[in-house]
Formats: structure tokens, sequence, C-alpha cells
């Protein structure tokens, strides 16, 4: 009973000083707006040299991030900050190689789109829209011809072959226009 007791006494947190709170508070202020001057204003002097070195470390990572250099996370003395700074480099890395493959997956699907355009626009061959596996594009695509075909005709029911009611009340509309008012 007696050891028990002891280990309850050890284990129970001794009142803090008032000067250990606000060493406490000052050190989160400081890392949290990494502001190394901050850290000038805590007593205790193992606590202000951890708080330099976090917010060294923090400053350094956020430097590397940016910069996307993992040699800038090399000034950090700290093995476990230098690991987090050169694993959010990579994060930061991947990020942007992620970026850059959609942009050109991107750009990629807009010159396919345009080709294809161009080609079905070229041959008057609106079917060849049907390639395009956006509902919108080849709607678009099949507009372009059909509406030229359309009016050129004098025909608004080819209209119907766009496939898109929006696109084909367009082309409707489209070749409508021009004709002239058979009440006159």
């Amino acid at each position: 009973i007696i050891v028990l007791t002891a280990c309850a006494q050890e284990a129970e947190p001794s009142d803090p000083s008032a000067d250990s709170v606000l060493d406490d508070k000052i050190f989160q202020t400081a890392t949290s707006t990494q502001n190394m001057e901050k850290c000038d204003e805590i007593l205790n002097s193992s606590k202000k040299d951890e708080c330099k070195m976090v917010v060294e470390s923090l400053s350094l990572t956020d430097e590397a991030v940016k910069t996307v250099d993992k040699s800038v996370c090399n000034k950090i003395r700290d093995a476990r900050y230098k690991e987090n700074c050169i694993s959010r480099v990579n994060d930061e890395i991947a990020y942007q190689n992620r970026a850059e493959e959609y942009a050109q997956e991107t750009q990629k699907h807009v010159e396919d789109v345009a080709n294809i355009g161009t080609l079905a626009a070229e041959s008057g061959d609106a079917s060849l829209c049907d390639q395009l596996e956006d509902e919108n594009e080849r709607a678009s695509c099949k507009y372009n011809i059909i509406a030229n075909q359309a009016s050129e005709q004098n025909d608004p029911s080819l209209c119907d072959g766009i496939g898109q009611e929006s696109f084909i009340q367009l082309c409707k509309e489209f070749v409508t226009k021009d004709r002239p008012d058979p009440s006159t």
C-alpha cells in the first residue's frame, strides 16, 4: 500500500508557477507566429532555447516548401523537424507534379477536341463528333456543322441530328431567323 501511495504521489503534477504558465503561453505564441524575438521573453533558458529551435525549424520548413528545396531542410538541427520538413517538401513536389500532369492532360484534351471539331467541320461530317466523350462537347461540335448545313438547305429538321435539346433549339432558331416570313 505504501508503494502505491508513493507512486500516486509522484504521479500528481505539481502546481505550475506563474512564470512557467506565462513561459508556456509565450512559447505557444512565438511558435504559432514564428516570431523568434518573442522567444527571448521566456524566462526558463531551456524552454527559450527550445522555442528558438522550433521557430527556426518551422521557418526553414516554410522556406523549403515555398522554394521546393529539400536542401534547406538540412539547416534544421532537430531530426524530427528535419524529417517533417523533407516530408512536406516531398508532398509539395508530388502536388506540383500532379498539377502539371493535370494541366498536360487538360491541354491534350482541348487539342483533341479542337482537332476532331476541325476535321468534322472541314469534312462536313458531323458523325466524327461522336468520338467526343463529353455530351456538351459532342453536341457543340455537331451544332457547328449541322447548323450551317440546315441553314444552307433551309431545313430546320436537320437540327434534330445534334442530339441535345438545347443545341437543337439553338440550331432551329439560327436556321429560321434568316428565313423570310411566309406571311409577308
